[in-house]
């Protein structure tokens, strides 16, 4: 693992990311075990191997992005998921099946590193964080159905856009995102590789978004400028948020 020095530690109990559905509601026994757990925040730099396929470690991404992947013999990578701060990697560790993924830094990151020992053996005690790993075991099931079933049965377009809007919800959940836009910390290789694309593909099919006055990307910037138009692109369910297209007027 790449980590620099130690960075400064924040108490779960004064963490911003308590705001999270997953990381709310926990009694003040159950802050103190928490806070027990950690073994102190971390610093790693872009492209930092975080994790290798088959380590015992367990951390949850305190800022930045990472990304979870797994490497053919013959160099081939296949990304299979986005991290995104308050998500938390190697909790397969504690149940005595190390990871047979890898984790990589696609931005510099900071981290909050977890004893793992220690953890497996709280929950075989503490029912209550036992059904809470399982709830983060069973969301990254079901993200992990959800991606298998874009790359499986959608095209390239519906692919982009479903990823574009999934990585706005999640970032908004965090208030890292404004109703419309976000800035994006990937390359297009990552998206690329995640998405079962070439690079050359994306770039059509950024090119055709744009084109059509759905999407504006400037830099890292991601302005998402129909949210309506890219739901029905992507074929997924309509978020009832009253959002509407960027440049449309709010009723008088």
């Amino acid at each position: 693992m790449n980590y620099m020095p130690n960075a400064t530690a924040v108490p779960f109990a004064d963490c911003h990311l308590r705001q999270l559905p997953s990381l709310q509601d926990f009694a003040d026994d159950e802050l103190r075990t928490v806070e027990q757990l950690e073994l102190g925040h971390r610093r790693a730099e872009r492209d930092a191997v975080l994790l290798r396929a088959g380590e015992e470690t367990a951390f949850t991404l305190f800022t930045g992005w990472a990304f979870r992947f797994r490497l053919l013999p013959d160099g081939r990578r296949q990304l299979l998921g986005i991290l995104l701060p308050g998500d938390t990697v190697g909790l397969e560790t504690l149940l005595g099946e190390p990871p047979a993924y890898s984790v990589q830094a696609a931005s510099d990151v900071t981290l909050c590193l977890l004893d793992a020992p220690r953890a497996a053996r709280c929950m075989m005690v503490e029912p209550w964080l036992r059904q809470r790993i399982f709830a983060r075991l069973c969301k990254e099931r079901e993200a992990s159905d959800e991606l298998l079933t874009r790359i499986g049965q959608c095209d390239a377009e519906e692919r982009v856009t479903w990823l574009l809007l999934d990585l706005h919800t999640r970032l908004q959940r965090r208030g890292l995102a404004t109703d419309h836009s976000f800035s994006l910390a990937l390359r297009q290789q990552h998206i690329a590789d995640l998405l079962g694309l070439n690079v050359i593909h994306l770039n059509r099919v950024l090119r055709r978004l744009r084109g059509r006055e759905l999407v504006t990307i400037t830099g890292r910037e991601v302005i998402l400028q129909d949210i309506p138009a890219l739901e029905r692109l992507a074929t997924i369910q309509p978020r009832q948020t009253g959002r509407r297209r960027v440049d449309q007027p709010a009723a008088a």
